[in-house]
């Protein structure tokens, strides 16, 4: 078992790499990084694909979910499932659950300030993990072996493992950000592709 603050340091580190980098660098960082994320085989078969809405200083994510609409993928994005629709909490155990939309304009602030879809299945149903084909998840750094390094609530932990077997697995990584040496737990997971501005990182097993 590692040590909470050994990953905590790393991410330090990261923050620190993020608050080096300047706007023009992310903005530039983040458009290449969509068009190679459209670019991986994987995403030109995959009929279902999850992301998420980034916010902060993250790689931009929303001009890569309108174009994944409009090219008629099946787009998911994340719902903290451990809140009702009225903000309050219902359970303990953080949870997630994958909710279709169908435009940007469906979705509404998350208890942590992340635009989510909307708790409304007339609107954004959920959508079963064993369907998803693709997901992209959010992560605080990775390194060039694909690992990754995430923001430490663990709602992805539990969603990863309900994922089918050869769902494609990727993150978003300013290459500024990449890290050597990001320690792994049993439970945590490589992704299968770590796609930044300057090449795409593929897992080696």
């Amino acid at each position: 078992m590692i040590n909470d603050n050994c990953k905590n340091e790393y991410r330090l580190l990261a923050e620190s790499a993020l608050a080096a980098t300047s706007e023009e660098y992310r903005s530039s960082a983040s458009a290449t990084i969509a068009v190679n994320a459209l670019a991986l085989p994987e995403m030109h078969k995959a009929r279902t694909v999850m992301l998420y809405v980034s916010v902060y200083k993250e790689p931009a994510t929303l001009a890569l979910i309108v174009k994944l609409l409009e090219t008629g993928k099946k787009v998911c994005l994340p719902r903290c499932a451990d809140f009702a629709a009225d903000g309050s909490r219902i359970s303990e155990e953080r949870t997630l659950e994958a909710r279709r939309i169908k435009s940007i304009e469906h979705l509404v602030p998350g208890p942590y300030g992340i635009p989510e879809p909307v708790a409304d299945d007339s609107i954004s149903p959920v959508v079963k993990p064993s369907k998803i084909d693709l997901v992209i998840l959010p992560c605080v750094a990775c390194g060039e072996d694909c690992s990754r390094l995430g923001h430490g609530a663990g709602y992805y932990d539990l969603f990863i493992k309900e994922l089918k077997r050869d769902t494609f697995k990727a993150a978003l990584c300013y290459d500024k950000i990449l890290l050597e040496g990001i320690p792994m737990d049993e439970h945590d997971e490589y992704m299968n592709a770590v796609i930044t501005e300057k090449t795409v990182y593929r897992w080696r097993p």
